[in-house]
């Protein structure tokens, strides 16, 4: 046999491994030893009986390995000795000198010349190879030199201390030598400053086993990963780092190095191998960072033990930008996507991702509706998360997705990198770092973060420096959230303003809190966290009224589509201020115990008011009724004016008011600035207390339509009593008005018990404001939904800084007929004031008459001494117009107290605190 080859390994220093050209898998091969030369045997521990080297044996064998090692060389097998089963022949190397390797290693002395072979056994260089050895000896080269100490190598083949070995060579580069190939990963190594042999694994790095398949065969490529690895680095010198050792077989793990490059990471990237999390933490982060890199890459291109990959299917976008919009826990979290100027003026044109951190798993949030306690760590983990990442920029690479419940999208998991504290870094450290969080333990397959490694480190880093659930006094415990909680319970809320309104130590003025919005309801509504008095309420943006959003059927209520812009107006509010921590200030509250004040928070570095940021954006108009009340009511109007002019938003179609309309205005204006309307006053309750319809154009053809619709229903049409008496529930009810039963729109304000199991119903006719007490036979479900999309035409109104005695007192049904006879079924100017302090009942003045004849009732009550200025409401009066209007009324009432008139005849009727 002859041909050409690659010297695949040196056993010895005459004996060589020859390796062909690859052919669709590894290449065939064939052990040569050079013809008529002998050189010393290299010593082993096979079947663990150790053997010495002969003397010289391992500079032949070295001075042979560095002459030929890699090279391409010709050979031919000159004849072959059966009885020991080898081949003998001549090898030459291709390039430079071209010399026969049997004559470099005859004339430097380093083997032997068997001079007394047979013929058939001297090969043809015998003469040449006789005289190059004779000269060797001659000059005492090679094995021809005197002996001394170090011509027998002092071997360890056994290590009998792992551990002590390692923590001698741990993390420091060896000077070592590969000295076999078990598998792609799997080597004998020794290390040549020690001269100790030792088996080392790649870490983070598994290759098809050898003999793993069934029957003992080769996993597949398993035979071309160790012939990848055997042709780059058997018998090559390298430097091995060691990190770690196997307590149970005394294997050590660690990296080779080459100058080509990390044989793991092209091991992985060419798809032989796979990345192993088990034996990962014995690399660095930065050679674990190219193995996962290297093992994606070759899944992508379906190289080898890939090529059945399938890829994780992901929805939408695998990397984008956005802003961290919101945190939902400890590791998932909302991403606002858009471009930079929708993101920082149209959110709500930007799209919202859930996204789950990559590989981590931080303690759960317990559900509040459910009363169900946090995970330990589980708000601290939310928390942290807030403070440091939320409204930062970040770059989103979604690594894979797990399916969610049915109907529901799919949840994806990635990494986030954002700046964190003037460093751009992954989002999940946060947690992890802080001991809040811990990282999943993945099967093989699974799917991971890209910087899996890395958090692996910051957990380990965490458990060492006993942070967070990892200190020794953490707590295992579910923790049960206890909050002073006033959404949905008016009474309680009602009880805490005066608290809340008082002044504080500190920076803050009264009623001014530091605060956190938990969530967004619409656009002007809020539920806010206060952390100094661990509060949860409800809090609406005071002066402003944004376009309400969708509502669904409930307790009777019929469903109502979202008014234009409310999607918008919500955003808006989301985008500035959810999860933010911002500044309120309460200024009073209405009678769902709903706290109505202003919030500052951060556009930028901007410091803005909330309310005027969303009239300025054309998202809220000014409300009428209170913003006269609020501090920045002049803002307000002034914003106002603006977005209507270039018409953003809900101003789009604003057009200019005519000629008319101004002149309207002006002649409103005689009344002071304050705003006025047209009302028909349909029923008294008290002297100071009634309900009103809007006059207005618009409102009167509202309530037409609905009772044309509703005269269409026969009184006697089946579907009576069949409505669910129950207390807020929206109903029809039958009303006798003089031409017969009617069919109008009620309410049911409380259940009338009447013995037995009967029930009747106390309801209130929303149109007109009446009330009275029915039986279910009364009463029916509405024909349509759409009988209740507009709300009742009659708003509750009171006499604004007027107070009367009740029914049950003196003169309160004189101060009620009075009110009656002046008002009742007529249109009147209602002169507004805003909105009572329990926020339901409208305080406005009626005026009669125009002209000489034009009076005020309020003053006209207390020129009669049936009422008195209600000093509380009057304490807190804002603007001119409100003062000078209370100024008429105190001396309305000082004429009827100086005339000692019905209540005054005998001293003053007010309480002391009046």
């Amino acid at each position: 046999a002859a041909g050409f080859a690659t010297v695949k390994e040196v056993l010895s220093g005459d004996t060589l491994v020859l390796v062909g050209q690859p052919k669709g898998g590894p290449p065939p091969e064939v052990r040569v030893t050079l013809a008529a030369l002998q050189a010393p045997r290299l010593g082993n521990n096979a079947k663990n009986s150790e053997t010495k080297d002969e003397p010289f044996a391992w500079a032949s064998r070295e001075f042979l390995r560095r002459a030929c090692i890699g090279q391409y060389v010709s050979f031919k097998v000159e004849y072959n000795v059966p009885t020991i089963n080898r081949q003998f022949g001549s090898v030459q190397l291709t390039g430079g000198s071209k010399e026969s390797l049997g004559l470099l290693m005859a004339r430097a002395g380093w083997a032997r010349v068997k001079k007394d072979a047979d013929a058939s056994e001297r090969g043809s260089e015998f003469d040449e190879l006789v005289r190059l050895s004779e000269q060797a000896e001659q000059q005492g080269l090679g094995v021809f030199q005197k002996e001394d100490a170090s011509a027998v190598r002092d071997v360890t083949y056994e290590v009998k201390e792992p551990e002590e070995l390692l923590k001698k060579i741990k993390g420091s580069p060896q000077p070592a030598l590969i000295e076999y190939v078990r598998d792609g990963g799997s080597f004998k190594v020794m290390l040549l400053n020690q001269m100790t042999l030792i088996s080392l694994n790649l870490a983070g790095v598994q290759c098809p086993r050898l003999n793993g398949g069934s029957d003992g065969a080769p996993e597949p490529y398993g035979p071309e990963s160790k012939y990848f690895t055997e042709v780059r680095l058997l018998n090559r010198d390298v430097y091995v780092v060691v990190n770690g050792v196997d307590d149970r077989t005394g294997n050590f793990y660690g990296q080779i190095e080459h100058p080509a490059g990390n044989i793991g990471t092209e091991l992985v990237k060419h798809g032989l191998a796979r990345a192993v999390d088990w034996s990962m933490n014995w690399c660095s982060l930065q050679d674990a960072a190219a193995l996962r890199g290297a093992a994606k890459d070759a899944k992508n291109a379906r190289l080898r033990i890939w090529k059945d990959y399938v890829a994780p299917k992901i929805s939408g976008d695998k990397s984008f930008e956005g802003i961290i919009s919101e945190i939902v826990s400890g590791d998932t979290i909302m991403v606002r996507v858009g471009t930079q100027e929708q993101l920082a003026a149209r959110p709500w044109e930007c799209a919202e991702r859930r996204i789950s951190f990559s590989s981590l798993r931080a303690p759960r949030l317990g559900a509040r509706s459910r009363n169900e306690p946090d995970q330990p760590y589980a708000q601290e983990a939310r928390e942290a998360l807030r403070q440091r990442i939320l409204g930062k920029k970040c770059t989103v690479s979604v690594e894979y997705e797990r399916a969610g419940p049915e109907g529901m999208q799919p949840r994806q998991f990635a990494t986030v990198m954002c700046q964190v504290r003037k460093v751009r870094k992954n989002a999940a450290l946060v947690v992890v770092e802080d001991g809040l969080a811990d990282v999943i333990r993945h099967r093989a397959e699974d799917e991971r973060s890209s910087q899996y490694d890395e958090l692996q480190a910051a957990v380990v880093a965490a458990k060492e420096a006993g942070r967070g659930m990892w200190a020794s006094n953490a707590t295992t415990e579910p923790v049960q959230r206890r909050v002073v909680d006033l959404t949905g319970n008016a009474q309680q809320a009602r009880g805490h303003l005066t608290s809340l309104q008082a002044p504080k130590p500190g920076p803050y003025k009264a009623g001014e809190h530091r605060a956190v919005v938990e969530y967004v309801i619409n656009g002007s509504r809020m539920r806010v966290f206060l952390p100094q008095e661990n509060m949860l309420l409800t809090f609406a943006l005071g002066g402003i009224l944004t376009p309400q959003t969708a509502r669904s059927a409930n307790k009777g209520r019929t469903a109502t589509a979202a008014e234009p812009f409310a999607t918008e107006a919500m955003m808006y509010t989301r985008a500035l201020a959810l999860q933010r921590d911002v500044t309120v200030e309460i200024e009073t509250m209405d009678k769902g115990g709903n706290c109505i004040g202003q919030m500052y928070t951060k556009r930028g570095q901007e410091r803005v008011n909330l309310g005027v940021a969303l009239v300025e954006a054309g998202l809220a108009r000014v409300n009428e009724y209170s913003v006269n009340y609020t501090p920045c009511g002049d803002a307000l109007k002034r914003e106002e004016a603006v977005a209507k002019r270039k018409r953003l938003n809900i101003w789009k179609d604003y057009v200019e008011p005519s000629a008319e309309e101004l002149a309207a205005a002006k002649a409103a204006a005689a009344l002071g600035s304050l705003n006025t309307m047209t009302v028909c006053v349909s029923e008294i309750v008290n002297g100071s207390t009634f309900f009103a319809q809007d006059q207005s154009e618009a409102s009167v053809s509202k309530l037409k339509a609905i009772e044309k619709e509703l005269a269409a229903i026969p009184a006697d049409a089946p579907g009576a009593g069949e409505v669910q008496i129950s207390k807020n529930t929206t109903c029809l009810a039958l009303f006798d008005d003089g031409s017969g039963n009617k069919w109008f729109r009620a309410k049911i304000l409380r259940v009338v018990p009447q013995g037995g199991e009967e029930k009747h119903a106390l309801i209130r006719y929303i149109d007109y404001g009446n009330e009275e007490v029915v039986p279910p036979s009364r009463l029916r479900q509405a024909t349509q939904s759409s009988m209740f999309a507009n709300p009742g035409a009659a708003q509750e109104c009171e006499l604004a800084f007027v107070k009367v005695p009740g029914l049950d007192r003196d003169y309160g049904h004189e101060a009620a007929v009075a009110l009656n006879g002046r008002v009742f079924d007529k249109t009147v100017t209602a002169v507004l004031f805003g909105k009572a302090e329990d926020g339901g009942r409208l305080r406005v003045a009626l005026r009669t008459g125009e002209g000489e004849a034009a009076e005020d009732v309020g003053e006209a009550l207390l020129s009669a001494g049936l009422g008195y200025v209600d000093s509380r409401s009057a304490r807190y009066a804002r603007g001119a117009d409100e003062k000078k209007y209370i100024a008429k009324l105190n001396e309305a009432q000082e004429k009827a107290h100086t005339a000692h008139v019905n209540l005054w005849r005998y001293g003053d009727p007010r309480d002391d605190d009046e």
